[in-house]
């Protein structure tokens, strides 16, 4: 019930996610906001794609699939602090 009053405060949520994104929090949040009949929230999910992963350092595919901090700090910025979608 406190991620719902968090959810409609801000009406905006991101997910991190070391998985891929169906099947993790991204789609229990999206099922919660549908229970809820909560439409009017803006998703940025961060997660690997639902393909096979080559191997690497965790560094390697964290900057591969864009999941490092610097990337998830670009996209939220892009996303939300340039004037767009506030």
């Amino acid at each position: 019930e406190n991620i719902i009053n968090y959810i409609l405060k801000t009406k905006k949520v991101i997910t991190i996610e070391d998985n891929i994104l169906e099947g993790g929090l991204y789609t229990t949040i999206l099922e919660l906001l549908n229970k809820e009949e909560i439409y009017d929230v803006q998703i940025l999910p961060f997660g690997y794609p639902k393909e096979f992963i080559k191997q690497g350092s965790i560094k390697e595919i964290e900057e591969e699939y864009q999941l490092d901090s610097l990337n998830i700090i670009k996209k939220i910025n892009e996303r939300w602090n340039n004037g767009r979608n506030n």
